[in-house]
């Protein structure tokens, strides 16, 4: 288990094991939910990586 100070400003610092843990890298987007009384970090989804997975776009006439 971890422990993290909120700051004046409410931000915290996410330490660097669970960082590495869940491959959460400088500039990576996270989802931040509450789960009854607990708060859950998760990395959010990168949309990018999806381009394409319908596959091609029809052209446009």
């Amino acid at each position: 288990m971890s422990v993290a100070t909120v700051s004046s400003k409410g931000q915290i610092t996410l330490p660097a094991g669970l960082r590495r843990r869940l491959g959460i890298a400088p500039g990576d987007r996270v989802v931040i939910e509450a789960a009854g009384d607990a708060i859950v970090v998760r990395p959010a989804a990168d949309l990018f990586a999806l381009a394409g997975f319908l596959g091609r776009a029809l052209p446009v006439e």
